[in-house]
């Protein structure tokens, strides 16, 4: 909401409708906090008071109101004393300075923090903090905080303002989605949509309308990226076109926003999402007669930027290894957390929801995972290691300890609410910072929650685990949501194969090392993969396509048949096998068996001393 609109909010009868709200405890002038009415487990420590005693009676309603609001919906926790000493220092401001003004809605917020600061200066008691973070590259930026008790100020006017504003929620400039009904992931820290960057009114108003249509398909957090994009569509509109209609808006307007999301330099992957975000939203309000807008197409598939092609993102084992060193300088909190993403592979709003009964045991004392996948919307088990049940059994101490159980979180801060993704990011890329966690060039690593399901699923793929497996694994609707974790797999066997083909054993113990596998291991990759014929003792190196062998069960005594060290195990089995059949050949005098399973003998002799003795690399088909 503009400042001169916010002006016009308060009224003598609504200021008294929030006195009225102010009963029992919260119409008291001194609170214990501790006796507060509220839905949280933990007390302070000592019976902290507060005095809301002030001259401005008005001022006061409107301050006990605003408390009394962020205390039952656990925006603030009663054991965060530090906010309740800033009442004690904004009060003193108003009665030190004779503020009688009956509303903080008959000035604009600039002005009251202006008078707040002030007075702080001159009474020497301005307390000033450094923020350190770390931003999306790695960089340490230090940012100095307004003071704590301007702050909170800036918190009360916000409240009452959203009280005194009348207007339907819908065409407010600043949407709560919890009081419109929409169910939010609370381990997100997001829960507004704002509309008040889109300054143009017909852009505003077709906005909010193309936004609650939204709500009713997809989640909060794809709605909140859907106000980017239009903030960005604004901001070009300002810039460039400053006096347009919407009936004006043409192709070649389309183009200069084109050029412009080029010019500000976005990533392609933002700039695709940009460019499909106003197409649908044009399109909507053409179908919904949202705007007075051309029937016409202005934005094209070709418009779109193609992304770069969607690899795993996986964490590089050299960082997996710094990070497993420096686990210990986390939060032990934290330190848990990043044990089961490494290990389970959720997703991390999964895990921040994670509830405090998770797990369960089978009939042979073994250990599942259960949690709900928000995104499938289903519940989903896994078979967990019994040091990831040590891992979570602490966690669940940790909960009770710390009398938070009653929430039904495995991991919560002390309103109950989930930790926040944010937080836990946060954390992480600080101790990376910190920790000097590096990648492979030489740069400060930044983590990212979404990594370590990447790493699980990569990891699985690259050990050999089916694919169908891992598609149950984590959970996967089909197989094409996993199928790109097995790109990298492909890499990694087509290395394998680089050494395999070289030191390949043939019939007589031989190691192969044909010229054409050395120079040309991509033909070899695409005929090991495609052509050649999979055997349960080897494989065959005559290609599928030149039709069936004609020596059936002659493969040992075939100079076409390969195989290697994984096979050992079969082919000690299968020279008990031969001996024993040799025996009973020779005994029956059958001589054409006794000559054929002698060559299959001293064949398997020759490659099973050579696979012993001659350190054949593995091949794992």
């Amino acid at each position: 909401m503009n400042v001169d609109n916010i002006l016009l909010l308060y009224s003598e009868e609504k200021q008294n409708r929030l006195n009225e709200e102010l009963k029992g405890f919260w119409k008291e002038d001194i609170w214990i906090i501790n006796d507060a009415p509220v839905n949280q487990e933990k007390k302070t420590i000592h019976d902290y008071k507060v005095s809301f005693k002030c001259r401005s009676n008005n001022l006061k309603t409107e301050i006990k109101y605003a408390c009394m609001y962020k205390f039952k919906n656990n925006e603030w926790v009663i054991t965060y004393t530090l906010r309740l000493r800033n009442i004690k220092i904004i009060i003193k401001w108003i009665d030190d300075s004779g503020i009688s003004v009956k509303s903080f809605m008959l000035k604009n917020l600039n002005e009251w923090e202006e008078s707040l600061t002030n007075y702080l200066k001159e009474n020497n008691m301005v307390r000033q903090y450094k923020k350190e973070r770390i931003d999306a590259s790695q960089n340490k930026k230090i940012s100095i905080e307004v003071d704590p008790a301007v702050s909170v100020l800036r918190q009360i006017y916000r409240t009452i303002a959203d009280v005194y504003d009348e207007r339907t929620k819908y065409d407010r400039e600043v949407w709560d989605l919890r009081e419109l009904g929409i169910k939010i992931d609370k381990s997100r820290s997001g829960y507004k949509l704002n509309f008040s960057k889109i300054t143009q009114s017909w852009l505003n108003k077709a906005t909010k309308k193309f936004m609650a249509y939204n709500l009713t398909i997809n989640s909060p957090s794809h709605c909140m990226y859907h106000i980017q994009g239009l903030n960005c569509f604004s901001a070009f509109i300002k810039d460039k076109h400053p006096q347009i209609n919407p009936s004006e808006i043409n192709r070649e307007i389309m183009f200069n926003y084109l050029y412009y999301l080029h010019d500000i330099g976005l990533s392609k992957g933002t700039k695709q999402h940009y460019i499909i975000n106003i197409r649908s939203f044009f399109e909507k309000c053409s179908q919904e007669y949202w705007l007075d807008i051309t029937e016409s197409r202005l934005i094209y598939s070709e418009d779109i930027p193609c992304r770069d092609k969607n690899v795993p993102r996986y964490i590089p084992l050299n960082v997996v290894l710094q990070l497993n060193q420096h686990l210990d300088s986390l939060p032990e909190v934290i330190m848990r957390m990043v044990l089961i993403l490494q290990d389970c592979g959720m997703r991390v709003t999964e895990l921040c929801n994670m509830p405090f009964d998770c797990t369960m045991k089978d009939d042979c004392e073994d250990y599942f995972l259960r949690y709900y996948q928000g995104k499938m919307k289903k519940e989903h088990s896994i078979p967990i290691t019994k040091e990831i049940s040590k891992v979570i059994i602490e966690q669940q101490k940790f909960i009770v300890s710390q009398k938070l159980q009653s929430y039904g979180l495995l991991f919560c801060s002390k309103n109950g609410e989930p930790i926040k993704q944010r937080h836990f990011n946060t954390i992480l890329n600080k101790m990376a910072y910190d920790k000097e966690i590096r990648d492979d060039k030489g740069n400060l690593y930044r983590f990212k929650s979404h990594q370590f399901r990447h790493t699980v699923g990569t990891t699985m793929i690259n050990n050999g685990v089916p694919q169908h497996i891992v598609q149950r694994y984590l959970g996967h609707e089909s197989p094409e949501m996993t199928n790109h974790y097995a790109e990298i797999h492909d890499k990694t066997m087509k290395k394998a194969f680089e050494e395999y083909s070289k030191k390949t054993v043939n019939i007589l113990g031989e190691i192969i090392e044909k010229e054409s596998y050395v120079n040309n291991i991509d033909l070899q990759w695409l005929k090991k993969n495609i052509l050649a014929q999979a055997l349960p003792n080897g494989y065959c190196g005559l290609p599928a396509v030149l039709g069936t062998c004609p020596h059936a069960n002659g493969c040992l005594t075939c100079d076409k048949f390969r195989t290697d060290i994984s096979f050992l195990s079969r082919h000690k089995a299968q020279l008990n096998e031969t001996n024993r059949i040799l025996v009973e050949s020779k005994k029956n005098n059958w001589l054409r068996q006794v000559e054929m399973n002698q060559r299959v003998k001293a064949n398997l002799e020759e490659i099973i001393t050579a696979l012993e003795d001659k350190g054949v690399t593995h091949y794992d088909n």
